[in-house]
């Protein structure tokens, strides 16, 4: 469907550059390095892979890397949740300190460890036992019916349901006027920031998973224009 290979270009035009410049900036200027930037360049790298993957892959079903292309896919799109977790957990952290909490160079590690660790754990298991019924037939994606799409959208729902908490205790705290001090400024700027961008990830997936699964131009429309979105607030 040429509608739907054009839909994919304008995603990545309009993605990929603001996600790049965004990863570039902190990696070369290093003055502007902390640890939710450094969770911010994570992020934006494992959007860029998975959207990519998603875009031209998705479809690539002659391929004989097709079976390549789903793992991929099911590392790097967990990775992105994973990574906005730890953002939302660092975020966390700072407000319910009022603002004491600093990342040590422990916390950089383990969570790193932590973001790109477990989806690898997920997709070795997942592969592990559904062998040959890893991906669907007709695309590059988990198999519904051999039920490994619920190793992808399981962990989502779950790193979700505790970002919407995590951010929800931020409110709070807000409301509370117990995070209201001056150095405070750049978290509320990174919490309102999470409180949009990942609502609009959430959903572009969500769109994600529909398109494949019902062929669907509307879900692709939908699709990039919350996938395009996010990456500009972000």
């Amino acid at each position: 469907d040429k509608v739907l290979v054009y839909l994919a270009y304008v995603a990545v035009v309009i993605s990929v550059p603001f996600l790049v410049a965004l990863a570039a900036i902190f990696v070369f200027y290093r003055q502007l390095w902390s640890f939710p930037r450094w969770a911010a360049v994570n992020l934006a790298v494992s959007l860029i892979v998975s959207l990519t993957l998603f875009i031209f892959g998705v479809d690539a079903t002659t391929d004989p890397n097709c079976y390549v292309t789903t793992l991929f896919l099911q590392y790097f799109i967990l990775a992105t949740f994973l990574w906005a977790l730890v953002d939302a957990v660092y975020l966390f952290r700072l407000y319910s300190s009022a603002f004491d909490y600093v990342a040590s160079r422990a916390d950089f590690v383990w969570q790193t460890l932590f973001a790109y660790g477990a989806p690898l754990v997920a997709v070795i298991v997942t592969a592990a036992v559904t062998q040959n019924s890893y991906h669907r037939s007709d695309s590059c994606w988990l198999s519904p019916d051999s039920g490994t799409v619920w190793a992808l959208a399981g962990p989502l729902v779950v790193a979700l349901a505790i970002i919407s908490v995590l951010l929800l205790q931020i409110a709070r705290l807000m409301m509370a006027d117990k995070a209201t001090a001056p150095v405070g400024i750049g978290a509320t700027r990174g919490f309102r920031a999470a409180l949009v961008f990942t609502p609009l990830l959430a959903l572009a997936w969500l769109f994600a998973f529909l398109a494949v699964s019902t062929a669907s131009t509307a879900m692709a429309v939908v699709f990039t224009v919350l996938i395009s979105t996010a990456s500009v607030v972000f």
